[in-house]
């Protein structure tokens, strides 16, 4: 498992959009066994139309669809 500074921080944030895009980039070009799946993690609550933005360029920018990509939805467990 590699973690990656979050898309989107809050103000508090300390890795810039850009930035955190192109780390991921630089992950994925470096790994010399490469991956075959990325999971991209967003708190029940918080989701905006800048988390389906994340996800469509994971999917289409990041991956080129070449690696499945799962979206996992955390904090629901107060959720019905």
């Amino acid at each position: 498992f590699f973690d990656t500074a979050g898309l989107n921080e809050t103000d508090e944030g300390t890795v810039s959009t850009p930035e955190a895009v192109n780390n991921i980039l630089e992950l994925l070009k470096s790994s010399r066994e490469g991956f075959n799946l990325l999971i991209f993690v967003v708190r029940s609550g918080t989701i905006h139309k800048a988390d389906q933005i994340n996800y469509e360029t994971f999917i289409n920018i990041l991956t080129q669809k070449k690696i499945p990509v799962l979206c996992v939805i955390t904090h629901c467990e107060n959720e019905e």
